[in-house]
C-alpha cells in the first residue's frame, strides 16, 4: 500500500506493512505493537472517526465527547479511542491472517477469528494509551456481546465463549460504526440529551426573531389532549402573513 500523508503531515501507511511482521499464531504478537507504530496504521478509521464525530456534534448539539456513561462515569472520548484501537488491531490482524493462512488445512481456520483473553486485550489498550487497567477493563466490557442490553454485534463485537474469553472476529469489528455505537450507548444508559432540542428551539426562535422575514414568533407552547387521552405538546408558534406556523422539534 502506498504511504499517504494525514492532516497534520505525518506519514502514514496502511495496516499491510504491520501485518506482515505479525506472527497470526500468536496473538500477543498484536499487543506488543507501539501506540506509535499503531497510530500510522490508523488512518483510514481515524478518517471515519472525523467524518462522524462532525454528523455527531450536529445532531447532539452538546460537547458529547464529555458525555460519561456507566456507573464508572466512562467518557465517550474514551469509548471512541478504545473503537479505534479495536479497529486497527482487527484490520491489522486480518490483513496478516488472510495473507499467511494455509486454507488447505483445517485446522488453521479457527485463525481467522481467535479466541483472546479479554484482560490481555484491555490491558494492551491500557499500556498503549496510557489509561489505569481497570478503567480500561470497564471500557472493554461495554464491546463484550451481552443479548440482555438489546445492543448488535455490530456495536459489541466481541462475543463471549468463557469465563474472561472472547471471540475476535475482525470482520465484525471492522463493521463498527462511531455514530451507531454512541448513540446505542447514549440510549442504553439512558443519557438525557434533551438539551439539544432546547437549544435547537432557542436557536430557531432567536433566528427568526433577529431577521425581518415576516415571521412573528409567539413565545408560548401550545399544549393539549388529544382525543386518545394523550399530552400533545407543540414547541413552536409562528404567524406568517395569514397563516398560522407549527412545529413539534425533534
Amino acid at each position: 500500500m502506498v504511504p499517504v500523508v494525514d492532516q497534520l503531515g505525518k506519514r502514514c501507511v496502511g495496516p499491510g506493512a504491520l501485518a506482515s511482521k505479525l506472527d497470526f499464531r500468536d496473538i500477543n504478537s498484536l499487543y506488543q505493537l507501539k501506540k506509535h507504530e499503531l497510530d500510522k496504521s490508523s488512518a483510514f478509521i481515524d478518517s471515519i472517526i472525523t467524518s462522524e464525530e462532525r454528523n455527531m456534534q450536529e445532531t447532539l448539539f452538546t460537547n458529547y465527547r464529555r458525555i460519561t456513561i456507566t456507573t464508572n462515569k466512562i467518557r465517550i472520548s474514551k469509548v471512541l479511542l478504545a473503537m479505534r484501537y479495536l479497529y486497527t488491531l482487527a484490520s491489522i490482524y486480518q490483513q496478516s491472517a488472510i495473507s499467511k493462512i494455509n486454507f488447505s488445512k483445517r485446522e488453521e481456520y479457527k485463525y481467522l477469528a481467535p479466541i483472546v483473553d479479554i484482560s490481555e486485550l484491555s490491558s494492551a489498550f491500557a499500556n498503549a494509551h496510557n489509561i489505569p487497567e481497570n478503567e480500561a477493563r470497564f471500557i472493554f466490557d461495554l464491546f463484550i456481546f451481552d443479548i440482555t442490553c438489546g445492543l448488535d454485534m455490530f456495536s459489541q463485537p466481541l462475543l463471549p465463549v468463557a469465563d474472561g474469553k472472547v471471540i475476535f472476529c475482525p470482520s465484525v469489528i471492522i463493521q463498527m460504526r462511531p455514530s451507531r455505537v454512541v448513540e446505542n450507548y447514549l440510549s442504553r444508559f439512558d443519557i438525557d440529551i434533551g438539551q439539544k432540542g432546547r437549544e435547537f428551539e432557542r436557536n430557531l426562535k432567536m433566528a427568526l426573531k433577529e431577521r425581518d422575514l415576516g415571521v412573528k414568533v409567539v413565545g408560548k407552547k401550545l399544549e393539549f389532549v388529544a382525543f386518545d387521552q394523550e399530552p400533545v405538546e407543540f414547541d413552536f408558534l409562528a404567524m406568517f402573513e395569514n397563516h398560522l406556523v407549527i412545529m413539534e422539534m425533534k
